[in-house]
């Protein structure tokens, strides 16, 4: 079940975040757009995160990780697809993230989402999608 994070999975979020995004403290859009700070739950354990914030009309992702014993059941793609809406509701018509490139390359996985290349970076690639579908 995906829902905005509660203040009490703090601690959980950070240990996702910590162990596959590589943040050390907790990022601020968390604080400035909670209701862009989304989870996925299973039996009650938070095992995927997305946060981002709004600049304008766009919203950017700014973290997205699932529990690597959950790759393949479709969280990341469940959990992007609520941001957008979420974001939305926010009145955001745009959505855009830093895919990585390196080490590994997950361009393909918002291709598959509908995000668009923008530009190539050193290690990661600007995607954008379109939200006024």
């Amino acid at each position: 079940m995906i829902r905005e994070l509660p203040k009490n999975s703090i601690k959980e979020f950070m240990r996702i975040a910590k162990d596959y995004l590589g943040v050390g403290k907790i990022p601020k859009d968390i604080k400035e757009f909670p209701s862009l700070c989304l989870g996925e739950y299973v039996q009650g354990k938070l095992v995927g995160i997305i946060y981002g914030r709004l600049n304008g009309k766009t919203a950017i992702i700014e973290g997205l990780a699932v529990e690597k014993d959950f790759w393949g059941k479709g969280i990341g793609r469940k959990l992007v697809l609520a941001f957008e809406e979420k974001a939305k509701g926010l009145g955001a018509e745009e959505s855009s993230v830093g895919a990585a490139t390196m080490p590994k390359d997950v361009t393909g996985f918002y291709e598959r989402l509908g995000y668009k290349r923008i530009e190539d970076r050193n290690k990661y690639t600007i995607m954008s999608k379109n939200l006024k579908n």
